[in-house]
């Protein structure tokens, strides 16, 4: 019997398809890169539901605390013990106990997150292990809690590159954020290839940093420098911004 003939390949499908899975295996890898979580599974393998298991704290300051509270409800028909809590930052707090949670019982969890120094979107991620009463298989499920921390400081710029090609100057505007008034009380470079300087505060109390560059005072096994600026921020009082040469 002579085979059915084949239907030759239609390359309209491939290249789609193609691009289809190089988008998702991209999107999967920056998600892994920024701490965010790549899936939302409110129903965990154990019979564990929880409401929700991103908890968005919406924007807050510096130096400040906020809290939010994860809801979960064991669904099986067995009781379910309940291990700990483990972060990956030391920013975020849980308020946790070990205990056991009866089949329908519902708890909540408490995590906190403290702004600190930080700037912009941050992440965090909680891991709650647990085990199903009769099972040795220990569970876990994720959580995340994420915030946009406000600065007491905005900066212009967070990095500042020079070349080797001659002496430069760079500039580094600091605005009111949290702080509706702010003092600059010393600035400083860590190489001596850099020099700094602070203009005193203009109408809207900004101040502008002025950074030059000596080339002359930089060696190629130097790789890089900070400016470091003293300010009456109580959350963050020493802003820095690295500052780097590229090689010409």
């Amino acid at each position: 019997m002579r085979g059915a003939k084949r239907k030759p390949f239609r390359k309209k499908f491939f290249w789609p398809l193609v691009s289809a899975l190089i988008l998702a295996s991209t999107l999967s890898g920056w998600l892994a890169a920024t701490g965010m979580p790549s899936s939302n599974p409110f129903r965990s393998s154990g019979g564990l539901k929880f409401t929700e298991v991103v908890g968005n704290l919406g924007v807050i300051g510096q130096g400040e605390t906020a809290e939010y509270v994860f809801h979960m409800t064991n669904e099986s028909k067995t009781d379910i013990f309940l291990r700990g809590v483990e972060t990956s930052c030391t920013c975020t707090t849980p308020m946790f106990s070990p205990g056991m949670l009866q089949a329908g019982e519902s708890r909540a969890l408490r995590v906190t997150l403290k702004g600190g120094t930080y700037r912009g979107r941050v992440w965090s991620l909680c891991f709650l292990t647990y085990s199903n009463v009769g099972s040795d298989e220990v569970l876990r499920q994720e959580l995340s809690i994420t915030a946009i921390v406000e600065p007491d400081i905005r900066v212009s710029r967070d990095h500042l590159v020079f070349s080797q090609d001659g002496p430069q100057t760079m500039t580094v505007r600091l605005s009111s954020g949290r702080l509706n008034v702010f003092q600059v009380l010393e600035v400083m470079t860590t190489h001596r290839a850099f020099a700094a300087c602070a203009s005193e505060a203009d109408d809207f109390g900004d101040v502008t940093i002025h950074v030059k560059f000596d080339p002359g005072k930089w060696r190629n096994l130097s790789k890089s420098s900070t400016l470091r600026v003293h300010t009456t921020s109580p959350a963050e009082p020493w802003i820095e911004i690295p500052l780097s040469v590229q090689k010409t």
